[in-house]
């Protein structure tokens, strides 16, 4: 199973998640959790036992008190077998460019086209 973390400060990107995952999270393939912040994925990665080599991290950048960037470095660090994808509303791929060096696997832009992402995250962890 995959384990996916999403992060993101409005709490109705939630919905959408549960949505569009639906279908792999009833038959086992994702096992999704959500959470509004930075800490709270640092805290959710910290507290649960995951595969983190089968762990993906997908957070929007721009978020209050720890931005995705920040996410990033920190769960490079700490927990470097996991994957990162970054998120976000505006071309942020100048910002991308400078954190090569992370572990970031992708940039998605909004509005998040989420036939693609699955793709994407299938190809990341073949046979899941």
């Amino acid at each position: 199973m995959i384990n996916l973390i999403a992060v993101d400060d409005e709490s109705d990107v939630k919905i959408l998640f549960d949505h569009f995952f639906r279908n792999e999270i009833e038959n086992g393939q994702i096992g999704l959790n959500f959470v509004q912040s930075g800490e709270d994925c640092l805290g959710l990665l910290k507290g649960e036992d995951y595969d983190y080599a089968k762990t993906l991290v997908l957070t929007d950048i721009n978020m209050p008190n720890m931005s995705g960037v920040q996410l990033a470095e920190k769960i490079n660090e700490s927990y470097p077998l996991v994957k990162v994808f970054l998120i976000s509303a505006y071309d942020a791929r100048s910002q991308i460019d400078n954190v090569k060096h992370l572990n970031i696997a992708e940039y998605v832009p909004k509005p998040v086209n989420f036939a693609e992402l699955k793709e994407k995250i299938f190809q990341l962890f073949p046979g899941s």
